[in-house]
């Protein structure tokens, strides 16, 4: 035996990394962020696990602090990132955004403030992973972004579900609306910090995952209205002070325009067929759904009669166009947006005005 060969049989062999386990009856804990960014997918697979069983055990009891918080989602970051072969990322992109489900909701709601939902851990999660991706989103490389777009595809539908499971509490609404919109969110273009790409793609997908949140609500039971006015609300506001052209145009055509052309569809009669008539609708789940528009939206001009008796997708269309009407009236509206949205108000009077001078 050569002296090379012996000297590498007498060497131990190299022992393979392991993630630590726990002992059977220990609780969960926080898993580092150096497993879940390994190179090797059995270490990544095991921290995920790892990381489910924290969120769903001691999550709602152990608030994860900020700092600790944005090392854990750099970690989940680079996990995704390593993640190779279109069903893997598919799989592990719907896997990350479930972790949002299982934090626990806690005991009882905060009885000092009624703006803190029964779900605020979940959502503090969910913050946390709006904040790495506008953190990290720069370092993407072209052979990367799909997959990105598919995750942050997976957790906007994420949020919607999580709102959904808390039967739309206007708390929780409201705070995802805030995490969406806060100084960089998402959904703040005019934060240079947050790419416009983020932003065109929640626009693109944000319809489209809040029907199927919505789909998948009715298939657990759940037959809650769904407040699509709030929904909407930070698209409203984005549209109103939007400095980038583009951005507006893209928000109206993927978000505005395709609802407001479906409330524009009549419901069926009595005697039609109710899948003929949501055949002509781009999101009939989401249409069948939306709550009513409070009084206090409308107001006592003809408009608003003809809307009262035309029905409740008449009475959302005109809520949503006060809508815009408020936020291109405020101060922090953009004058260029002011200018377009009030065209937009017009030629909607325009042609309710056509439609009851036709009857």
């Amino acid at each position: 035996m050569s002296s090379a060969s012996s000297s590498a049989a007498a060497r131990p062999a190299k022992k393979q990394r392991r993630a630590p386990r726990a002992a059977p009856d220990a609780p969960a804990e926080l898993p580092m962020g150096r497993f879940l960014a390994s190179p090797e997918k059995k270490l990544r697979d095991g921290a995920v696990r790892s990381l489910a069983a924290f969120l769903s055990q001691r999550a709602a009891a152990e608030p994860i602090s900020r700092e600790d918080m944005a090392k854990l989602w750099k970690g989940i970051f680079y996990c995704f990132w390593m993640s190779d072969k279109p069903l893997v990322q598919q799989a592990l992109a719907q896997e990350l955004a479930d972790l949002v489900l299982l934090v626990p909701r806690a005991a009882a709601p905060s009885s000092s403030t009624s703006a803190a939902p029964a779900c605020q851990a979940a959502l503090g999660f969910l913050e946390g992973f709006w904040d790495a991706i506008v953190r990290e989103w720069s370092g993407l490389d072209k052979w990367r972004m799909d997959k990105f777009y598919l995750l942050v595809r997976r957790f906007a539908n994420a949020g919607f579900r999580l709102v959904a499971r808390e039967q739309w509490d206007a708390a929780a609404v409201a705070e995802l609306a805030r995490i969406m919109r806060k100084q960089g969110g998402p959904m703040c273009p005019n934060d240079v910090k947050v790419p416009d790409s983020i932003t065109y793609h929640l626009a693109d997908v944000y319809l489209e995952e809040l029907e199927k949140a919505i789909v998948s609500q009715e298939a657990g039971g759940e037959t809650a209205p769904t407040p699509l006015l709030d929904l909407l609300q930070p698209w409203v506001v984005t549209v109103a002070s939007a400095h980038s052209g583009p951005m507006y145009t893209r928000i109206m055509d993927n978000v505005l325009h395709p609802l407001l052309r479906d409330l524009l569809v009549d419901p069926p009669a009595e005697d039609e067929d109710e899948a003929d008539a949501a055949a002509e609708l781009s999101f009939p789940r989401l249409l069948a759904t939306a709550a009513a528009p409070p009084a206090a939206e409308l107001g006592d001009e003809e408009y608003d009669d003809a809307a009262r008796k035309s029905g409740r997708r008449a009475q959302l269309r005109l809520a949503l166009f006060r809508r815009l009407f408020a936020e291109a009236s405020r101060p922090e509206a953009l004058q260029a947006r002011r200018h377009n949205l009030y065209k937009l108000w017009e030629a909607e009077r325009a042609r309710m005005d056509d439609a009851e001078d036709s009857e």
